[in-house]
């Protein structure tokens, strides 16, 4: 049977009372580990964003458990002038502002498919692999090794000095060499696991939009549809850019922090609705044998639908039937900048429509997981063109009104927004980085 700590068995102290002895203690422990604490909470972390034209890099500064960071540096590599990745990430440890402070752990965002934390990307000849990484530059977090405690039913531990470190909620204050064994509930001393933790992480591009959500500031973000929030419920992002993102994130338990769970479903098939969009989803089907969903919701999707609607309003315009047709062809950036100005009414019914397609897939993703949590439209294009997403074709989109009235009561006490913040994929990194360093 354990013996009990009384104050009969510590020493006399020549200089206080027992309790006063027993005080100073606690408190002097408690300072302790605050300073241990405070000092092993912050960590240096390194950030990627990876592209086929160019490696952007960067150093933080952050605090495990908040979202405050400090950008120490970033440099942008073009990938032309780099044979392999590994070439980048030495020429960016190799910068005096950087190796002050050496990263204890990376989160590299890439644009391409990650199997095996490695990527064999598509738009460059390179090969990133994590492992690899980790091995040849030794990232190691400064946290792995240190005491912390888990919670067994009931642990005996044995001190023979003062110099073990444990926390527990009891009191430690023991006089050195004095042999006492101590009971204690619920809780034990034991090492962390330490040495083959992974400090470096690959994830695809919006899988890291995805961890960033969390770490955005209202600042951040412009609500289309204003309702609550709802705590720890399920999001979902999704955003045109380059091609059609989009994830779900699911609130962990475990963790205390939201998982991402990215997919593939901008591929399915396009659903249109109303007689236009369905000529369109046939206009591309005859041209590629097949509609999905991001043919038709992204920068190449905008192209595909202004030159259908030039087929399509041709007798609208008498230019048109001069054979002037394909000269009036635009690249995306083109058709968002006239419809900005409003000089083209083509490109301004090419941009409703897009974005009236992405609003109804991002209202259809709500739908599968009752997305309570919200619902953000990140990507390149939606924030370049945010007068004409005011203008109300996204939100229609999504809240469904026409002939689903049981699914626009739920779709309209979900909330919509979208994202300013077009660093949220480097946010979203830095915030994975910071996870590999708390063990999550």
């Amino acid at each position: 049977m354990a013996v009990p700590i009384l104050s009969s068995h510590l020493p006399q102290h020549p200089c206080s009372t027992r309790k006063a002895y027993l005080k100073r203690g606690v408190v002097s422990r408690r300072i302790a580990v605050a300073r241990a604490e405070n000092k092993a909470s912050e960590a240096v972390v390194l950030v990627g964003d990876i592209g086929g034209t160019n490696a952007r890099l960067s150093a933080w500064r952050t605090v495990l458990g908040s979202t405050a960071a400090t950008q120490l540096f970033a440099k942008v590599y073009p990938t032309s002038e780099y044979s392999t990745f590994d070439a980048v990430v030495d020429a960016f440890l190799s910068e005096p502002s950087v190796g002050q402070s050496p990263p204890q752990a990376a989160a590299l965002a890439i644009a391409g498919a990650v199997n095996d934390n490695r990527c064999n990307m598509t738009n460059v000849n390179w090969i990133v692999d994590g492992d690899q990484l980790q091995a040849k530059h030794g990232f190691r977090s400064p946290i792995r090794g240190s005491p912390f405690v888990s919670a067994p039913p009931r642990t005996t531990i044995e001190l023979s000095d003062l110099s073990q470190r444990i926390h527990a909620g009891i009191i430690l204050c023991v006089a050195p060499k004095l042999h006492v064994r101590i009971s204690v509930c619920n809780c034990v001393v034991q090492e962390a696991p330490g040495g083959d933790e992974e400090e470096v992480a690959l994830l695809n591009d919006f899988e890291a939009v995805g961890y960033g959500i969390p770490a955005l500031e209202p600042k951040d973000m412009v609500a289309l549809n204003e309702t609550p929030v709802a705590p720890w419920g399920p999001k979902v992002v999704m955003g045109p850019g380059t091609g059609l993102g989009a994830a779900q994130l699911m609130w962990d338990s475990g963790i205390q922090a939201y998982k991402v769970w990215p997919g593939e479903g901008s591929h399915a098939t396009f659903a249109p609705r109303g007689w236009k969009q369905e000529a369109l989803s046939r206009y591309v089907t005859n041209m590629h044998g097949h509609c999905e969903i991001e043919q038709v919701a992204c920068g190449r999707g905008l192209e595909l639908i202004y030159e259908f609607l030039l087929t399509d309003e041709a007798a609208n315009r008498p230019e048109l039937l001069a054979g002037t047709k394909l000269k009036n062809k635009k690249k995306a950036a083109e058709i968002s900048a006239a419809a900005l100005e409003g000089s083209d009414p083509i490109a301004v019914e090419a941009v409703d429509m897009m974005f009236a397609i992405v609003g109804a897939e991002a209202g259809a993703m709500a739908l599968r997981c009752l997305a309570k949590g919200g619902v953000y439209i990140a990507g390149g294009i939606t924030p370049k063109l945010l007068p004409r997403v005011k203008a109300g074709a996204l939100l229609e989109g999504f809240l469904m009104r026409k002939g689903r009235a049981p699914f626009h009561k739920i779709l309209i006490e979900i909330p919509l927004f979208v994202i300013t913040n077009e660093q949220v994929g480097q946010i979203g990194a830095r915030e994975v980085a910071k996870r590999l360093l708390a063990g999550k």
